[in-house]
């Protein structure tokens, strides 16, 4: 009963996408459907700017998860360490961001490649050959709303740009309000929207680039998308 006065409060609150989520649950062999933005950096120089000021304001200390941190981080987030594990055994890199021996946040990043795959499994390529790849960042929220994203996405990415400067590519779910405004603090822009269908392992995608404008269509068929996804 419960359960059913629930869903009529999400009709009565137009919340139609949480009910279609529930009846189409992601990565079903049948059918789901959804959105996702890709997001570039667009003024590098605010970007370096606002590190400088992030820099001197945090005392947080910036580590890569190694063998030693990777006790520490599973330890921390115990639900995703099988998640992590994979990560880690596919190649990915983790860096944490530490402050009284606590884990105040992490970021999870690919180095510059010619392709990404992003969580919905579409093949992003980015136009910069010196770009890398942010697909997951959490902070904690005790520490949020304090700058503390644009620090250690900052602070990771002068790790990889000693030869040359290196352009930040991420993407997060079109209705995510607050990854998008963190992404849009440190000058991050959408560049693609990506609309996708899965049908029977089928999956359509209609991705639109906006700057310049442009519209491709793609497809790929996987049935067990967890394999793949990081």
């Amino acid at each position: 009963m419960n359960k059913g006065r629930g869903i009529l409060a999400r009709i009565r609150n137009r919340e139609y996408r949480y009910i279609f989520k529930r009846i189409f649950p992601t990565d079903n062999n049948i059918f789901y459907a959804g959105r996702q933005v890709i997001l570039g950096q667009k003024d590098l120089e605010t970007i370096e700017r606002y590190y400088e000021l992030f820099k001197k304001k945090f005392k947080h200390q910036i580590v890569a998860v190694d063998e030693e941190m990777r006790d520490r981080l599973f330890e921390a987030f115990p639900d995703d360490k099988s998640k992590f594990e994979r990560r880690l055994a596919r190649g990915a890199n983790c860096y944490v961001s530490i402050t009284d021996s606590q884990i105040s946040a992490y970021v999870w990043v690919q180095p510059p490649a010619r392709a990404y795959e992003t969580n919905s499994l579409w093949v992003f390529k980015p136009k910069n050959v010196h770009s890398m790849w942010f697909f997951d960042i959490y902070v904690l929220p005790q520490f949020r709303l304090k700058g503390l994203f644009g620090y250690l996405s900052g602070a990771v990415r002068s790790i990889y740009s000693d030869d040359s400067p290196v352009v930040v590519c991420a993407e997060t779910s079109y209705n995510n309000r607050k990854s998008l405004r963190a992404h849009f603090s440190m000058g991050y822009e959408i560049t693609h929207v990506v609309d996708f269908v899965s049908i029977f392992g089928l999956k359509i995608y209609l991705a639109r680039q906006l700057n310049p404008k442009n519209l491709r269509i793609s497809c790929r068929f996987e049935l067990n998308p967890k394999a793949y996804r990081l």
